[in-house]
């Protein structure tokens, strides 16, 4: 009888420490497949927190945006109010300094004139001359894109009691926004764009259109209040989509434009609870010197027409 070789002998271990390995392949890789699965289904659950940036990091994003955009001195808007699409209501002239500092003139029919002035947190109006009591709200913040440093812009977000440290993220037009002033994972408006909300692009509470003074004194609206001052930034450009105060007043603010050197806001819409919501629609925006004796209460009550003011120095 034939005896086997020692190479004969090993040769089922050998082929069972092949089978052993193969099976040990097999299980790492089939371990290794439900990890990645794993990794995966743990990304899709992520709270919206986990995709927001540091507060910090958008506030100094946003001030970039608006450094980069020559909006970082005192500008001058010429601009047309509708309310309705018909014809604008008023023509005006919008001049504002990013130390918070604002004048508005409105020139309606009929030789109606309306100035409104922000000096820090105080906004007067007048109307022909006499002061308005309960004035509409048609003087935004638009220092807040004038903010060119993020020291800067977070005064100037905390002076309007926006809690710049809770950021939330919500869909807006074709985007996603970061809302400044909300926790994630709380709810509010699905909409900033006027591309694509109602009410926000022509068509403002009916086809009849409003006489000037009805514009100026305000009818009646169903635009909600809001709980917090919220700013919506486009997560993307980082450019302000929104502004909402603690009034429930909301300014949406349409895609930018280039206006010489500047870029600005096309048009903006403000909505008030209680009143027709207004959109204001840029013709010219402009770099001007404003110094402080621009914005004063005499500039309010006086007849005549508003002092001069030069053109500013051309962004480098």
């Amino acid at each position: 009888m034939k005896r086997r070789g020692p190479v004969e002998r090993r040769g089922p271990v050998e082929r069972c420490g092949r089978v052993e390995r193969r099976g040990r392949v097999e299980r790492r890789g089939r371990v290794e497949r439900r990890a990645v699965a794993a990794l995966c289904t743990l990304a899709l659950a992520l709270p919206a927190a986990a995709l927001i940036p540091q507060a910090e990091r958008i506030v100094a994003e946003v001030a970039k945006t608006n450094a980069a955009s020559k909006r970082d001195t005192a500008l001058r808007f010429e601009l047309s109010m509708w309310i309705g699409d018909d014809q604008p209501l008023a023509n005006g002239e919008l001049i504002t300094h990013p130390t918070g500092l604002a004048r508005l003139e409105l020139r309606g029919g009929g030789g109606l004139v309306e100035r409104h002035l922000l000096q820090g947190s105080e906004h007067t109006t007048a109307r022909d001359g006499e002061l308005v009591h309960s004035p509409r709200a048609f003087l935004p913040p638009l220092f807040l894109l004038q903010a060119d440093s993020p020291a800067v812009l977070s005064a100037a977000l905390a002076s309007l009691g926006v809690r710049a440290g809770q950021v939330g993220l919500e869909p807006c037009a074709e985007s996603e926004c970061f809302v400044l002033g909300r926790p994630p994972g709380a709810r509010g408006s699905d909409l900033v764009s006027g591309d694509d909300g109602e009410g926000t692009e022509g068509e403002f509470g009916g086809p009849e259109l409003l006489s000037p003074a009805e514009a100026f004194q305000g009818a009646s609206s169903d635009a909600p209040a809001s709980d917090a001052p919220t700013v919506w930034v486009d997560a993307e450009s980082y450019e302000i989509r929104e502004l909402s105060t603690a009034s429930g007043v909301r300014v949406l603010l349409g895609p930018t434009a280039a206006y010489d050197s500047v870029r600005a806001p096309r048009w903006w819409v403000i909505e008030e609870p209680g009143k027709r919501p207004v959109r204001f629609e840029i013709r010219r925006v402009m770099r001007v010197d404003a110094p402080a004796a621009v914005f004063s209460q005499s500039w309010l009550m006086a007849p005549a027409a508003p002092a001069e003011v030069g053109p500013g120095p051309e962004a480098p």
